[in-house]
């Protein structure tokens, strides 16, 4: 069994499509491993006033209860019989006149040849390598890390009026954006495997072995799964804009429901 820890791994983060993931008779535990200073974060003592779908009585509550709710919706989609670590902090992120990054997250880990590994020589995020053996494969370590942008609540990118700390599924669009909650979810999403390792710039595939994502990730153009592609080949995939797609079996199961 090989693994690559996060260090590399943040330098690995590619092309990203945010999807959903549903499994019958799905269970999954997700633990909240708070990386925040006393007084910061999900630690904020910040008094606020509670929200009808949030009990929270300070900003950091508040966000903690947000971050405890997104877990249990994907811990209700997903299946596996270890606990799913994350590690969250709050910290201030990227902000421009007119846009910002409201979150990051990813893996900690990938590991490959593992016991039960559906497929040699490929690379597994933490958690997806976690269930699939059966057993934790780096006790006490977390499986997916997510930073939240802070400078949200000050004003960022030109969005006003902070986070909005609900957790009502019936989300109005105009302030989508502004949800924790779609946030959290959507960086969660990414530290399960949606993602890729190719390095973008390149193609290349760490240690020239392909992730589980790039056997279903599909180029319309040429035709071509990024696990059947030459590194030029992958490389300009990544940047050809609507032509890329997840072909997944439950993805495909959803579209004919769709078409039908």
């Amino acid at each position: 069994m090989r693994r690559i820890e996060h260090g590399l791994w943040t330098r690995l983060l590619g092309l990203v499509l945010a999807l959903g993931a549903t499994g019958p008779g799905a269970a999954a535990t997700f633990a909240l491993v708070s990386e925040d200073a006393p007084g910061e974060g999900l630690n904020d003592p910040t008094p606020v006033a509670p929200l009808p779908d949030n009990p929270g009585t300070t900003r950091g509550a508040q966000r903690r209860f947000v971050v405890e709710q997104a877990f249990a919706l994907w811990g209700q989609r997903i299946r596996s019989n270890t606990t799913i670590l994350v590690s969250v902090d709050f910290e201030p992120l990227p902000c421009q006149s007119t846009q910002a990054t409201l979150g990051v997250g990813g893996p900690t880990s990938i590991f490959e040849n593992f016991p039960n590994a559906p497929l040699a020589d490929t690379w597994y995020p933490s958690a997806l390598a976690d269930a699939l053996a059966g057993q934790d494969l780096d006790p006490g370590y977390p499986d997916i890390q997510i930073s939240i942008n802070s400078d949200v609540d000050v004003e960022c990118g030109g969005l006003s009026g902070g986070w909005h700390y609900g957790t009502d599924a019936r989300i109005h669009h105009a302030t989508d954006h502004q949800y924790l909650m779609l946030t959290v979810l959507h960086e969660v999403a990414h530290g399960l495997g949606f993602t890729s390792s190719v390095f973008l710039a390149t193609g290349e595939t760490p240690f020239g072995h392909h992730d589980v994502w790039s056997h279903f990730v599909v180029d319309d153009v040429l035709g071509k799964r990024w696990s059947d592609m030459t590194n030029a080949e992958r490389a300009a995939s990544a940047i050809r804009y609507r032509s890329v797609f997840f072909d997944g079996p439950y993805t495909q199961a959803a579209r004919k429901q769709l078409v039908q």
